[in-house]
């Protein structure tokens, strides 16, 4: 029994074997020419052409020879990412001392409220004071001087209001001058020096 032509090439299309895309469209248009009549499930249009979907092949994609993935070529919105926010550490004045003694002066006094201020305005930072002495003594008694003179400032921190805690007083005895012999004065000093810095605030 023979089998008409035009139901062979529609179980071949419905089949889907692996005829390309521009033979299958070529046969379904013959298939319309021949009753006019949908062929496949497929429509046929006046002029005798299929409208059947055609796909392009795999291999006639160029993906800049298939190197690059598919997601280089989607479109995203560019995230805005916020700066960091970034403080920088004060610098505060020296508080200076009078030889041998380790009792705050008017001076060091305006720089400590300073100190003050803004320990209140940055609740997490901390502070170290660090005592320093001139060379006119031992350097075991400029030790212990250095860190009466850091006492004294960390003392007066707390009778502002701020949590001892957050101060650490350290003594630096003479071992770190900022002069020589001809200006000993400035080496009778505390330093208060922020060390820990929190950058969210």
């Amino acid at each position: 029994m023979s089998v008409p032509i035009r139901f062979v090439l529609c179980a071949v299309l419905a089949l889907g074997l692996c005829l390309p895309g521009a033979l299958a469209k070529d046969a379904c248009k013959k298939c319309c020419m021949s009753d006019g009549k949908a062929c496949c499930g497929e429509k046929c249009t006046k002029q005798g052409e299929c409208t059947m979907t055609t796909f392009a092949s795999p291999d006639s994609v160029n993906w800049n020879q298939k190197r690059v993935s598919f997601g280089n070529y989607l479109k995203f919105a560019k995230a805005e990412i916020p700066e960091p926010v970034v403080r920088q550490a004060p610098v505060f004045e020296p508080i200076y001392f009078d030889l041998d003694k380790a009792v705050l002066k008017p001076a060091g006094i305006e720089t400590a409220n300073k100190a003050v201020a803004y320990l209140k305005e940055h609740p997490n930072d901390k502070v170290r004071i660090e005592g320093n002495c001139c060379d006119l003594a031992s350097n075991d008694y400029n030790v212990q001087l250095g860190q009466r003179r850091a006492e004294a400032v960390k003392q007066y921190l707390v009778s502002q209001g701020i949590d001892a805690g957050r101060i650490a007083a350290v003594s630096n005895g003479e071992e770190k001058p900022v002069a020589g012999m001809d200006h000993r004065e400035t080496n009778r000093r505390a330093d208060v020096v922020v060390w820990f810095l929190d950058a969210a605030h």
